[in-house]
């Protein structure tokens, strides 16, 4: 009786071919290991998917824009682009990425025409300047900026002095920049961010 009940359930699962032999199973085959997380490099910050025991997934970085500025003035070597920067709606940028918010970035945006430079900041120094009766209080930044121009592709390296004067009506600005290949710009405006 015990022999019949084992080879119906058998029979039930699908394990005993109807002459009675036993069905043989090919192993399961192995299964590949999962692919390495790939590192991606997106717009100069590297970003390293998280390994699959992670709860989460790949999550794009969010950019933190610590303060956003408005130019009323620019020139570029010597030559008054005011007007066009400003119907283009242009301004300035610092921000950082939440996957390293250690790192600083710089960048100046002209929505108008889709396009602007960005880069890195390094070797960054800040003084600060007290208000007194006779001036403004300031804050005087300097630093190394490697940075890329989206409407023309060139990459290249600068130095900055970015002033920030606390006024009555708001902030103001004057950053000064000096590119590695002689170009010189000078921007002015205000704090809106």
């Amino acid at each position: 009786m015990r022999k019949i009940i084992i080879i119906a359930i058998l029979a039930f699962a699908g394990a005993l071919h109807a002459n009675g032999q036993y069905v043989q199973y090919d192993p399961m085959p192995s299964l590949p290991p999962p692919p390495v997380p790939q590192t991606v490099v997106q717009q100069n910050v590297v970003v390293t998917p998280p390994r699959y025991n992670t709860p989460n997934v790949a999550v794009k970085p969010t950019l933190n824009i610590f303060s956003e500025y408005i130019l009323l003035s620019a020139k570029i070597n010597g030559n008054d682009l005011s007007q066009h920067y400003m119907n283009a709606k242009a301004s300035l940028a610092f921000y950082s990425y939440s996957n390293d918010p250690s790192v600083t970035y710089m960048a100046i945006v002209v929505p108008g025409e889709n396009s602007g430079s960005y880069g890195r900041m390094s070797a960054v120094t800040n003084e600060e300047t007290p208000q007194t009766e006779n001036s403004y209080g300031r804050t005087t930044t300097v630093f190394a900026w490697d940075f890329m121009n989206t409407f023309d592709g060139t990459k290249g390296s600068a130095s900055v002095t970015f002033n920030k004067e606390y006024r009555k009506e708001g902030t103001a600005f004057i950053c000064k920049i000096q590119g590695s290949n002689g170009q010189f710009c000078d921007f002015t405006g205000i704090l809106v961010k």
